[in-house]
């Protein structure tokens, strides 16, 4: 990771002052701590994730950055890159009450479009969440989820955003522990999907025709399954870790660049967790996802057939129009109908 030194001025940008706190005052180049600025509200309103264009408060943006290129951040058995023109990986980090921002910015030479929705690696971003930090997972002894031997704990998230070749990914891949079935689970939300169930917003922007450039916003509320809102967010450390996967076509093997420590969560014969560090100023967690967690209302099924508007499994899978009774018979779906009704659960 390259690491660059936060001084005390006044930023040109907003006309704010940079505030940092503890290690992030005096960032080491070589730590596994990736350090999160704290936006203006000015500088705040500047996202969109339907704009086609890089945010302009990121180039006004002084301090931490993760930098990964071959082959010193190479996934161990992965790295038949031919330089850092086939893959590399700068990422920055920012933040506000709301949410966190990230910018990742890839250099490849060859973009390949993801080859079907259960697919894995294909040319993505890879990164994982959790609110605990990296050393209270290591250290852990009830929170990981006992998957192989994976660093993986209860509270683990992991998002695969896919580049997109000819045209940006209509979906992405979500996964994460679902405490009601006792298992990992992955899912393929779309857009709409993500931005409704956990406001998650994305945007790929090409920028030439080797380089791309991911915007994310992620709320607070559903960051590593969701911190409380009106928790503290000034100093807080949460674990965070991931990479580029590289798939060029000329082998059916993707190649991978991963922070901090070469692997990832999914290994666990050594900690791969790195952290991210929330400076002074960012204040506590405000509420922004609309959607929230309905009452259940228990309907006979029959009823599910009839119903109008969309509707999704308790997985947060939008069913297709029609298969309610045929894919759902003896369980239960969630019904949303209108952009601002109250959610409702149908069933037998």
């Amino acid at each position: 990771m390259r690491q660059c030194m936060v001084a005390l001025t006044v930023m040109a940008v907003a006309g704010c002052v940079a505030q940092v706190s503890g290690q992030c005052a005096n960032p080491d180049p070589f730590d596994a701590v990736l350090c999160v600025g704290v936006l203006t509200p000015t500088e705040e309103s500047q996202f969109s994730a339907t704009d086609n264009a890089v945010s302009p408060f990121w180039a006004g943006l002084s301090g931490d950055y993760i930098e990964l290129v071959p082959p010193d951040d190479c996934y161990p058995g992965a790295c038949n890159f031919s330089g850092a023109t086939d893959g590399s990986m700068t990422l920055k980090a920012a933040g506000s009450p709301r949410g966190i921002y990230l910018y990742v910015e890839v250099q490849d030479n060859v973009w390949v479009d993801p080859s079907g929705p259960d697919r894995c690696c294909d040319d993505s971003v890879d990164l994982y969440f959790d609110k605990l930090d990296a050393n209270s997972i290591w250290t852990c002894t009830d929170c990981l989820i006992g998957l192989y031997d994976s660093r993986l704990s209860y509270t683990t998230q992991q998002l695969q955003v896919f580049m997109g070749a000819s045209a940006a990914p209509s979906s992405f891949r979500f996964a994460y522990y679902d405490a009601n079935m006792w298992s990992w689970t992955t899912t393929n939300p779309t857009w709409a999907d993500a931005r409704t169930q956990y406001g998650f917003e994305a945007e790929i922007v090409s920028v030439d025709a080797t380089h791309k450039v991911q915007e994310w916003f992620f709320p607070w509320e559903k960051y590593g399954t969701g911190l409380a809102v009106g928790t503290l967010l000034d100093g807080k450390l949460m674990a965070f870790a991931g990479g580029y996967n590289d798939l060029d076509g000329d082998s059916p093997d993707h190649d991978a660049l991963r922070w901090p420590n070469g692997k990832d969560p999914w290994i666990g014969d050594a900690n791969y967790w790195g952290d991210i560090m929330l400076n002074t100023g960012m204040g506590s967690v405000q509420s922004v996802v609309g959607v929230k967690r309905p009452e259940a209302q228990a309907r006979p099924l029959a009823a599910a057939r009839a119903v109008s508007g969309e509707l999704y499994t308790l997985r947060g899978e939008r069913v297709p129009a029609g298969q309610a009774g045929a894919r759902l018979a003896g369980g239960i779906v969630v019904q949303r109908a209108g952009r601002n009704a109250v959610a409702r659960c149908v069933g037998r």
